[in-house]
């Protein structure tokens, strides 16, 4: 849920102030952020058949479903 949020325009406002806080965090968050993006233009990529597959599968392996 963090990172579905460090995406949003709110999210990336408070790891801003968290980054002036404690830069530590700060490049840690907007590392992360990258990777949601990263992440989400991979999924993006697939076609829905590939998504909802490799979806069942981590929800497999995750025991979620």
């Amino acid at each position: 849920r963090m990172f579905g949020r460090i995406a949003t325009r709110a999210g990336q406002d408070v790891a801003k102030e968290m980054g002036k806080k404690d830069p530590e965090v700060g490049k840690l968050l907007k590392h992360a952020a990258n990777l949601v993006k990263k992440t989400e233009k991979h999924l993006n990529s697939m076609s829905k058949a590939e998504r909802q597959k490799y979806i069942k599968g981590l929800e497999k392996k995750l025991g979620i479903k």
